[in-house]
């Protein structure tokens, strides 16, 4: 999977966790710190992958 790609689905479930604290499904107190720790979370899953020596893909 792209780089690309992965960051458009954390970018969905980040939205969709706002969405979700907004209208409150998602307690106020987790939807704060979860808003703020989801793209954290995602740029270390996204710019911590390495692609491979051989062939320059990304290992999943």
């Amino acid at each position: 999977m792209t780089r690309t790609k992965q960051a458009l689905i954390w970018a969905a479930g980040i939205i969709a966790f706002a969405v979700f604290g907004a209208f409150g499904l998602v307690p106020q107190d987790v939807a704060r710190y979860g808003v703020i720790a989801l793209p954290a979370l995602a740029a270390v899953s996204i710019f911590t992958q390495r692609p491979c020596p051989p062939c320059g893909k990304i290992r999943a």
